[in-house]
C-alpha cells in the first residue's frame, strides 16, 4: 500500500504521479491541485510550501477513489462537483456541459461592447448557467433569461443562479422547435455543434462523461443551431439588437457566411488566447 503524504507538496505529487498516464505533466499538475486543496482544505499557497497535513482514514479512502476514477478519464470537475467561471464557483454534474475558458471570453466580449446600456439579454443552452449568470452579475440593471432543453440544466443552473445571488429567469425550451416568449437586444449561444460522425475524434472524458445533447447535433449538420437561433433571432432581437455565437474553431467562415444570407449586419468574428476563431458577433 501506498505510503499517505505527510504535506501539501507530497500530496500533490502522489496525486499528479498517480495519474500521469492519462494526462500530460500540466494537465496532471492542475488536476491534482484542485483534488489536493478539496480535499484537505489548504490553500495552493500551503499547498506549494508543503504545508504538513495528516490525512484520516476516511480523506485516504476518499483519495484513492478519486484517483481510481481520474484514471477512468472521469472529469475532475464531475468528481468534485464544481468548476471556476470568471473566478466564481459553479456546482456542475453530468447533466450540464464543464464551463470552458473560451466561453469566458464569449461573456466578456459581450460586457466590453454592451457596457453600461441597460438590456435584455437571451441566452440560449443553460447549462451550469455561467453565461447567463455571468451577465447577470457583471452588467449592471440586465434583464437576462435563459432557456435549455434539459430539466436537469436546468435545476442546476437554478441552484448556481441561487448559490451566486444572480437573479436570471430561466425557463424550458426546445428551441428547435419552440420560440421564446419575448424580444430582446442580445441573443447569446454556446449551442452544440458537433456532428455524431466525429464523435470518435473527440477525447474519452468528454463523450462519456458530458451531456450528448449538449454537445452533438441530432442531424450530421453543425450548423443546424446556428441556423436555427440565427432565424429566430431575426424575429426575437429589438431593432438594432446583436446575436453573439461561440463557435468551432474550423466553422467561423461558415458561420459568418450563414449570418450573412439570413440579412444580418456588422459581422465580425475573434479570435480566442490560444488564436482560434471561437466567437462570431452580428447586429439584426
Amino acid at each position: 500500500m501506498a505510503q499517505r503524504p505527510t504535506g501539501g507538496r507530497t500530496l500533490l505529487n502522489f496525486i499528479r504521479d498517480s495519474i500521469l498516464t492519462n494526462n500530460d505533466l500540466r494537465e496532471a499538475e492542475s488536476i491534482a491541485f484542485q483534488v489536493a486543496e478539496s480535499l484537505s482544505g489548504l490553500t495552493k499557497t500551503d499547498i506549494i510550501a508543503d504545508k504538513p497535513l495528516m490525512l484520516n482514514d476516511s480523506q485516504w479512502e476518499s483519495l484513492n477513489a478519486i484517483i481510481a476514477r481520474l484514471n477512468q478519464d472521469e472529469p475532475v470537475q464531475y468528481i468534485l462537483g464544481k468548476a471556476w467561471f470568471l473566478e466564481r464557483e459553479y456546482m456542475v454534474n453530468r447533466e450540464v456541459l464543464i464551463p470552458r475558458p473560451e466561453t469566458e471570453e464569449l461573456v466578456r466580449m459581450i460586457l466590453e461592447e454592451n457596457n453600461g446600456e441597460e438590456l435584455s439579454i437571451l441566452d440560449i443552452g443553460s447549462g451550469s448557467g455561467c453565461i447567463a449568470i455571468s451577465l447577470a452579475l457583471e452588467g449592471r440593471g440586465w434583464q437576462v433569461h435563459s432557456c435549455d432543453i434539459s430539466p436537469g440544466a436546468i435545476e442546476v443552473a437554478k441552484q448556481n443562479a441561487m448559490n451566486l445571488k444572480a437573479k436570471v429567469n430561466f425557463f424550458h425550451c426546445d428551441i428547435l422547435h419552440e420560440e421564446p416568449p419575448e424580444n430582446y437586444d442580445i441573443i447569446v449561444s454556446n449551442p452544440p455543434y458537433v456532428p455524431m460522425e466525429e464523435k470518435g475524434e473527440l477525447q474519452k472524458r468528454v463523450t462519456e462523461y458530458e451531456p450528448e445533447q449538449a454537445i452533438f447535433t441530432p442531424l450530421n449538420d453543425p450548423l443546424l443551431f446556428y441556423r436555427r437561433i440565427g432565424s429566430l433571432a431575426s424575429s426575437k432581437l429589438n431593432p438594432g439588437g446583436s446575436v453573439y455565437f461561440e463557435i468551432e474553431e474550423k466553422r467561423g467562415d461558415e458561420v459568418v457566411a450563414l449570418l450573412k444570407e439570413l440579412g444580418y449586419d456588422n459581422i465580425s468574428s475573434q479570435r480566442d488566447m490560444q488564436g482560434k476563431e471561437r466567437i462570431v458577433r452580428a447586429n439584426n
